[in-house]
């Protein structure tokens, strides 16, 4: 934990820097607007990398390039006018990433978590993604295709929460921080769509940056959070065979 609290200080001060260096996150699609938007993520992918002994060394660098991927995004977006394509292939990636390190514990699905991720994605897409399906079909479909990884993401957090994972309880704390995590990030990209389909989002780039940056800080927490959540889980599994074994 001492990581995630050394990393925590040094981020907030990268983003509340970011705020002030783009007029309180005022969107201009220029190097130095793109520059400072991506040196929070770009900073935490780096610490993570290279400090973040915690974690396994795999899923370290795994969790490591996924930020860096999520910087990437950040600079597509913030660089070019119609960056939210290429962006969302960037960040797309890095959640696969993400997904990479810890979706093979999920136990089952929680039905009702799936149900209303469906409808809430149906009608998103909807209104902000099938309107251009016709004049944009590769955008549309490229856009449609990010939807469902971050959904999935949120998904599959959120059930092994729910319903436990294959070495875990339900109500683990590790599982619970990175639901809250992607959940968050599915906040950041809710607003970005609706700002980008037109409709008027009070403070969007506030909302979107605070929510996307939070979010980003929270799923790195939560990957430091796994190993003590699988050493609690070895040691509740040995106490238990031990007790069987007495018995």
């Amino acid at each position: 934990m001492s990581f995630v609290r050394n990393s925590f200080f040094p981020y907030v001060a990268l983003v509340a820097l970011f705020y002030v260096q783009s007029s309180g996150f005022v969107k201009f699609h220029d190097n130095g607007y793109a520059y400072w938007k991506v040196l929070p993520v770009t900073t935490l992918g780096m610490f993570m990398y290279f400090f973040a002994t915690v974690v396994p060394e795999k899923e370290r660098r795994v969790h490591a390039f996924g930020l860096l991927l999520g910087a990437l995004g950040d600079f597509l977006i913030g660089q070019f006018e119609n960056g939210i394509v290429t962006g969302a292939i960037a960040f797309g990636t890095g959640h696969i990433f993400y997904l990479s390190t810890f979706a093979r514990r999920i136990q089952k699905p929680t039905y009702a978590l799936v149900g209303g991720i469906l409808i809430y994605g149906i009608v998103l897409n909807h209104f902000c993604l099938m309107p251009n399906l016709g004049a944009h079909p590769m955008n549309t479909v490229i856009l449609l295709v990010y939807s469902l990884i971050l959904s999935s993401a949120v998904i599959i957090s959120g059930s092994m929460y729910i319903e436990g994972t294959s070495n875990e309880q339900p109500n683990e704390k590790e599982n619970l921080v990175r639901f809250i995590g992607f959940g968050v990030f599915a906040i950041s990209d809710s607003t970005l769509i609706l700002d980008h389909a037109g409709y008027r989002v009070p403070y969007a780039e506030v909302v979107i940056l605070s929510t996307y940056f939070t979010a980003q800080f929270i799923i790195m927490w939560s990957a430091c959070l796994a190993p003590k959540s699988k050493q609690m889980a070895v040691r509740s599994h040995s106490l238990r065979s031990a007790r069987r074994k007495v018995a």
